[in-house]
């Protein structure tokens, strides 16, 4: 029974990435490994880990595998940060996380659509309309043709150019709150997983984290391979 954990350490918080193993017949080795131990346990932790990925491919891979890690490191209580109407939210429900969901969401037409998605699920919280940042202020939100991609930064022209609907097509006043106040102080340790989807703004959202982001074990950031 060989295992590996891929983990990384970031910010100062533990956050764990993909634990996979894989059981073999006693005394049996891949044959190209040549019988050596070394090399076997290359070979099948690089087997493994294809097979681990293959199963959660897909569509909805993000959400698969957090859902997974929610699961298996035991947590029960998450913050959605940029939750537009709760897609994210729907399917880590789909996925089997039965945990507490709070969830953080600006925009009014898809705070009333997260609002409506999140009614029946006794525990997801859709939080007071708000956005989360590195301090408490007012400020304009920038809103999109397609919905999603609002942002209280200036809309980039790369991002225009890879979707259309993109593009600004007015704003509204928002309040922004400083992330680590997002909850009352003594349910925010009890934080232990963070999504945060916030077109660009992410690391003002983890500054204003910082006081709670220690007890943070699973962060998953959307990130881009160019300035977006």
């Amino acid at each position: 029974d060989w295992s590996s954990d891929v983990c990384s350490s970031d910010l100062g918080a533990d956050v764990e990435a993909i634990q996979f193993s894989i059981d073999l017949p006693h005394g049996s080795l891949p044959a190209a490994t040549g019988g050596r131990p070394g090399a076997a346990r290359q070979a099948v932790a690089n087997t493994n880990s294809a097979g681990f990925n293959a199963a959660f491919s897909g569509a909805n891979r993000a959400e698969h595998l957090f859902a997974y890690h929610l699961r298996r490191l035991g947590i029960t209580r998450m913050l959605d940060v940029g939750s537009n109407s709760g897609q994210f939210a729907t399917k880590l429900r789909h996925f089997g996380f039965a945990g507490v969901i709070y969830s953080v969401e600006p925009q009014a037409s898809a705070y009333s659509r997260l609002l409506a998605a999140a009614r029946d699920d006794l525990l997801w919280f859709p939080l007071a309309r708000q956005a989360a940042g590195a301090q408490r202020h007012v400020t304009d939100l920038h809103l999109s043709e397609n919905g999603w991609s609002s942002s209280l930064l200036d809309v980039h022209p790369n991002l225009v150019r890879a979707d259309g609907k993109a593009r600004c097509i007015g704003s509204e006043r928002i309040f922004v709150n400083e992330a680590s106040q997002l909850l009352h102080a003594g349910m925010m340790p009890r934080i232990e997983a963070l999504k945060i989807d916030v077109q660009g703004y992410e690391d003002r959202v983890l500054d204003g984290f910082m006081p709670w982001l220690e007890n943070v074990r699973l962060l998953l950031l959307e990130l881009s391979a160019v300035e977006c």
